[in-house]
């Protein structure tokens, strides 16, 4: 990472109170949780990767799902609850990151 308004951005993140990560440069993957000490020249930083989460509603025993997530479990249940007579589960996604 060489670009200056990236590494401030990291680091006022980290000021922030964000989670930093770091990995040494000759490295392509295993990003690490750090208390930065800042040596750019040997380390790349990133501002930890927070996984995507979202609703979704299962219909009946088959396992089929909507289409359309939704940001909240009321929202997902709202829509449960407007679709009568039909078996709908309604279940946590959260993304795994590497």
């Amino acid at each position: 990472m060489t670009d200056l308004k990236a590494k401030i951005s990291v680091m006022q993140a980290a000021l922030d109170g964000k989670e930093i990560e770091f990995k040494p440069k000759r490295i392509t993957e295993g990003w690490q949780y750090v208390n930065p000490i800042w040596n750019w020249d040997e380390f790349d930083y990133r501002i930890k990767v927070e996984p995507m989460e979202f609703w979704i509603n299962v219909y009946g025993d088959v396992g089929v799902y909507q289409s359309r997530p939704h940001k909240t479990k009321d929202s997902a249940e709202y829509e449960c609850r407007n679709s009568k007579g039909i078996d709908i589960k309604t279940i946590k996604v959260r993304e795994v990151t590497e």
